[in-house]
């Protein structure tokens, strides 16, 4: 489902000539870093501790696809 979902969201997209993606996904959650290489997204950095959830600081990937 996840993989027909973002191709949906990358037509939608191309539609309205918005030629970038950007994904914000906690450095913790490999599942989802590695779902959105596989779709062609690239690392482009991370922010230290701009999340906070259950009493602990989380780290942010950031993630750019082009089209």
């Amino acid at each position: 489902i996840g993989v027909a979902l973002l191709h949906y969201l990358e037509n939608w997209c191309r539609n309205f000539n918005i030629h970038t993606m950007v994904a914000v996904i906690d450095t913790t959650n490999t599942d989802s870093i590695l779902f959105h290489e596989k779709q062609g997204f690239t690392i482009m950095g991370t922010l230290k501790e701009v999340g906070f959830k259950k009493g602990l600081w989380l780290d942010t990937l950031l993630m750019q696809k082009w089209f």
